[in-house]
């Protein structure tokens, strides 16, 4: 029997940032853009806020860019703080690496069941999210990292589409079945 478990976004990744104010190395997105332009050039950031105390650093997203140059669609997400819109740049790994930053930790997500012995499972995500796929699944099929790679390595694990599990990387729909043969390890 195939269980379908939804999938959702809580918070957005975090990043490693140094900090100005206090020693913590953790920034959340704010979901929340600055703009700033003038006749002729925009720069468009996207605002992360320290962890721990509240500063805040930009992201750029557009440096000096002539404003009939930059998407419509971008110049209203930031005009009005597009919270998608801010959560896709914050999953953007090329973004994030062109500005020097490491992601700590992926998305937080929530699950719409646990799938306890299920032996086929689809994980439906409502939107693209910057996880790890062993994370996601243990979670899921409420096993341990250590059994799930332990079912991956035995070859008793199949994934469609087939995916390094480890990686933290955009997940999208995942279908993920199980040869529950319990005479093996």
């Amino acid at each position: 029997m195939l269980h379908v478990v939804s999938v959702t976004s809580v918070a957005p990744p975090t990043i490693a940032w140094r900090c100005s104010r206090c020693p913590c190395p953790e920034f959340v997105c704010s979901e929340r853009f600055r703009l700033n332009t003038n006749a002729k050039l925009t720069d468009i950031w996207l605002v992360y806020r320290c962890a721990r105390c509240d500063a805040t650093k930009n992201l750029t997203i557009v440096e000096r860019k002539p404003i009939t140059k930059i998407r419509r669609s971008l110049l209203d997400a930031a005009t009005t703080n597009d919270p998608l819109a801010a959560c896709r740049f914050a999953r953007d790994l090329n973004l994030l690496r062109s500005a020097g930053v490491k992601v700590l930790r992926g998305d937080r997500f929530s699950l719409s069941e646990i799938a306890l012995g299920a032996s086929r499972v689809r994980l439906h995500f409502a939107e693209p999210l910057l996880v790890r796929a062993d994370h996601v699944l243990g979670v899921a099929l409420g096993i341990s990292h250590r059994r799930l790679r332990a079912l991956d390595a035995s070859g008793r694990l199949r994934v469609d589409p087939p995916v390094v599990l480890s990686r933290l990387r955009l997940t999208t729909t995942t279908e993920v079945s199980i040869d529950r043969d319990e005479r093996c390890p």
